[in-house]
């Protein structure tokens, strides 16, 4: 039978595994900033980490042709890349940031009277991201506990 401090210790393993699986995966969040100035997009695209998204693709749709890019390109060693788009198509310009199944959607807000701008995309992870993260986090925390709280079974065979 398990001692009850073999149990606890067994928990805190559990729980130490449980905090370096959340932050491993907290290091695929994205932080993008964009600007618009005089026509021209300029994106810093880094990691939550600070590690730069390293050769990330860069589409850009405009708002009255959102199927088709107007503009693909690839940010250099340091995430940044800089592209010229039409300042007189207003709207919403969609552009997508990715690079190894990471990224973020960008919505760069262009009208008439905007010679400049800036923003940032979603930092991290969202909120549901968030509370879907913490709720595998307490299942699997619970399901661990259950474990090594469960008693010796005996065998109901003779």
């Amino acid at each position: 039978m398990i001692t009850s401090s073999l149990k606890t210790f067994h928990l805190i393993i559990a729980a130490l595994i449980a905090l370096v699986v959340v932050g491993t995966a907290s290091a695929h969040g994205t932080d993008i900033v964009w600007q618009f100035d005089d026509g021209v997009v300029i994106i810093d695209a880094v990691f939550d980490s600070g590690e730069p998204m390293v050769n990330a693709q860069i589409v850009a749709y405009a708002p009255d042709n959102p199927s088709e890019p107007y503009f693909q390109g690839i940010a250099d060693e340091n995430g940044h890349i800089e592209f010229p788009i039409d300042p007189t198509v207003t709207g919403s310009w969609d552009i997508s940031v990715r690079t190894a199944g990471h990224g973020e959607m960008l919505h760069v807000p262009v009208d008439s009277s905007a010679t400049s701008l800036s923003g940032a995309g979603n930092q991290g992870r969202s909120p549901t991201q968030t509370i879907l993260l913490a709720g595998v986090v307490i299942v699997v925390l619970g399901g661990v506990a259950l474990y090594f709280m469960r008693g010796k079974r005996s065998d109901a065979r003779s």
